[in-house]
């Protein structure tokens, strides 16, 4: 596929990467060489030092040519003009990304009368992945498929906890309650376990299950179930703002720290049933006197990486509160392995995990489709929910009779009267929803699942 990103800050040239490593053509623009080198030095993608918003330049870059134009600059007018003069120019799908609160109002609108493919909010986007976490104290990641109905959570093995020496084979035993666990993180590598695969204190597991097998695991396991309350957030940001709304939606109390005067009097107005407190939120005595050891959870916002981390390590030293921060520049792989700061939220994976799903859809065939994908593990793992609409070689097929390739899980199978976590006398049928778990990259299709 012929794709067009415009735009090379942090998100536009993680999307640039994803794509290339999908196998796709890639162009970027950005009016910044350095930007466009930094993306063309590291990648096999074509560049140019160019306005995306000027059409000359976008037919020199190829638009006409183009199957997807993706813009992802800072500036959202500068994005739906991009987007605006792609469509009219190569009649291409495009996908628009947008900050500002005014651009958020008026996405939908803007989106039908442009004829854009999608349109992204990284902050939004951000500010639920967040709040899927406070759902789940005890989870470090919360991914959601089938609307909801099944979730995939990542949770540390502690010392002395019923999961720790056991072998998968025994965990339902052990548990009694219908769950799968379906990679394991160990010292920096990534597994796909057998039945045979025994759980160290340490591990990073993954579990597929439905909300209240999710729950009794927790519970069996030892974790923490109680539901957040209380929640402190650091730093006023457009992804604090939205992610404040959604929590008092919720019924929670929510209070926010920003050392920015006029920023705090916009909150106010805003969220008058919220705590907006003008002081410095990395300031240890303030977080102590707003209230941080009586907290539930802890989320920092700040505009810097090393503030959050630096939140996130006090506030874990201190507190049993549930940790998130928000990074954009550091690897989090690395934050979880070697400090174990709580939960980690990356924005530009976020979105880029958002457009890929987009141009998978884009290429599978009509028989099935790529709903829902999440990248796990560093990018090196893949959750994927296919809408199973008509006949394929695998319909029908007991589980115990396919030949899966290798590092392929069939995680869950969601049918109209219930879940399934499948064993090997079950099978997949026309309507069913399944998710896939694999190390193989570049899945389009449920039948390429099997050798």
């Amino acid at each position: 596929m012929q794709t067009l990103v415009i735009g090379c800050g942090t998100i536009g040239s993680t999307i640039a990467a994803l794509l290339c490593r999908e196998g796709h053509n890639v162009t970027v623009i950005d009016r910044s060489r350095d930007n466009v080198q930094n993306v063309t030095d590291r990648l096999d993608a074509m560049g140019y030092c160019a306005d995306g918003t000027n059409l000359d330049d976008l037919i020199e870059a190829g638009v006409k040519d183009t199957d997807l134009a993706i813009a992802v600059t800072e500036g959202d007018e500068k994005n739906f003009i991009a987007c605006m003069l792609a469509k009219k120019a190569g009649n291409c799908q495009t996908i628009c990304r947008v900050a500002t609160a005014e651009s958020q109002r008026n996405a939908r609108f803007l989106r039908d009368e442009m004829g854009l493919s999608m349109v992204i909010n990284p902050k939004i986007l951000s500010a639920r992945a967040i709040q899927r976490l406070l759902k789940y104290p005890a989870a470090i990641d919360v991914e959601t498929f089938a609307n909801g109905r099944v979730e995939l959570s990542r949770y540390r093995v502690r010392e002395n906890s019923i999961l720790t020496d056991c072998p998968l084979k025994d965990l339902s035993q052990r548990i009694r309650c219908s769950i799968l666990v379906c990679i394991v993180e160990r010292n920096g590598e990534v597994f796909i376990p057998g039945g045979d695969f025994t759980l160290r204190a340490n591990d990073i597991i993954s579990v597929v299950a439905d909300n209240a097998n999710i729950m009794k695991f927790m519970k069996k396991a030892g974790m923490d179930t109680d539901p957040v309350r209380r929640v402190m957030i650091v730093g006023g940001s457009s992804t604090a703002e939205y992610l404040t709304r959604m929590l008092l939606e919720l019924g929670m109390d929510v209070t926010l720290i920003e050392k920015d005067m006029k920023r705090c009097e916009e909150l106010s107005y805003l969220f008058p049933k919220a705590s907006i407190v003008h002081d410095d939120g990395t300031d240890r005595d303030t977080l102590v006197e707003e209230g941080v050891l009586t907290s539930d959870a802890f989320v920092a916002l700040t505009s810097r990486d090393e503030e959050n981390i630096l939140l996130s390590l006090y506030v874990k030293s201190i507190s049993g509160a549930k940790v998130i921060s928000r990074m954009h520049h550091i690897s989090y792989d690395n934050l979880m392995d070697d400090f174990d700061i709580g939960s980690v939220i990356v924005p530009q994976n976020i979105v880029a995990n958002a457009v890929l799903r987009f141009v998978r859809a884009m290429n599978n065939s009509m028989d099935s489709n790529v709903e829902t994908l999440y990248r796990l593990a560093g990018g090196r793992v893949e959750a994927l929910e296919f809408a199973i609409k008509d006949v394929s070689p695998i319909i029908g097929v007991p589980l115990k009779n396919l030949r899966l390739k290798p590092q392929v899980i069939i995680a869950a199978i969601m049918r109209r009267d219930g879940v399934i976590i499948p064993g090997g006398t079950d099978s997949i049928q026309i309507g069913d929803r399944v998710i896939i778990i694999t190390a193989q990259e570049g899945l389009n299709e449920i039948k390429e699942i099997v050798l």
